[in-house]
């Protein structure tokens, strides 16, 4: 994974994609060391590139994919040290001790393999630094993005739960019930309508409720006690 900004055409600008590794000069057999590529004016030549393809056991691919490899590393390498990353010398051990015990291997084994493939204690512990540091730049960006999309939730959440639309705040709104009309439903409606404005229905003989319980309550008071 690379930083956008890292591949933009402003900090890389290919030479050429197409060179062969190896130019051979007329009638000596000499290899010539061509320039394929630029990083901010710093070269990249045909030596460099063959020396990636062969530390990494990649002579088989493409030209185009072993200079794409090599800028990527060299950008890289540029972005930890602006971000000033540093792998320590704890986590360099335990990724080498992890290697030796995932092979089987104890010291001395481990450097007859690294001797093998032309490396040294010291030139394998440079590459596991720039791995480590690398793998620490990866994941400061992806933290970095994650932590970003987490904020523009977290912000769209907010202002939804602020400013509810018309159709979210109907979710609860209770629905309207719809009747069936009929004649006798709406003489019905009418007459409790009208009831309602004018007041209580007349009682038996024209009274009222309140004049037959004043009634009622004299009558009580002129009754005899026994």
């Amino acid at each position: 994974m690379i930083p956008s900004r890292a591949m933009s055409p402003r900090r890389v600008r290919v030479a050429a994609l197409l060179l062969p590794l190896l130019v051979v000069g007329p009638g000596r057999g000499e290899v010539v060391d061509r320039i394929v590529a630029t990083i901010d004016g710093e070269p990249i030549t045909t030596f460099e590139l063959r020396r990636y393809a062969e530390e990494r056991g990649a002579d088989h691919l493409e030209e185009r994919k072993l200079l794409d490899g090599l800028v990527t590393d060299r950008l890289l390498d540029r972005e930890v040290a602006t971000l000033g990353i540093a792998a320590r010398d704890e986590e360099i051990d335990r990724y080498i001790e992890q290697i030796k015990q995932r092979n089987g291997m104890d010291a001395d084994r481990f450097r007859d393999a690294l001797a093998a493939q032309g490396l040294t204690v010291a030139s394998y512990r440079g590459r596991v630094k720039a791995e480590i540091e690398k793998s620490q730049l990866v994941n400061r960006e992806i933290r970095q993005r994650v932590k970003a999309s987490g904020c523009a939730c977290a912000t769209s959440s907010s202002r939804s739960l602020r400013a509810p639309t018309k159709r979210r705040s109907n979710t609860f709104a209770p629905r309207r019930r719809r009747f069936v009309s009929s004649p006798a439903a709406g003489a019905n409606s009418r007459r409790l309508h009208g009831s309602s404005r004018k007041g209580p229905a007349p009682t038996t003989g024209g009274r009222s409720a309140r004049s037959r319980a004043a009634r009622w309550s004299r009558r009580s008071r002129k009754r005899p006690s026994v």
